[in-house]
């Protein structure tokens, strides 16, 4: 399964609610299922290249 979410730069909203509330639609709507490994903060934000303490 590929997580990778999609964050507008441009938009209002700060990464760091994006990528809260993608996961956690994600994981409400079952499309991230339980027991489901979620990648490491590090490869995720070299991934999506923001910041490791968004």
């Amino acid at each position: 399964m590929d997580i990778t979410p999609f964050l507008s730069r441009s938009g209002s909203e700060p990464l760091y609610q994006q990528l809260y509330a993608f996961f956690k639609r994600s994981i409400h709507s079952g499309y991230i299922k339980p027991g489901t490994k979620l990648p490491s903060k590090r490869m995720l934000a070299k991934h999506l290249n923001i910041s490791l303490t968004t």
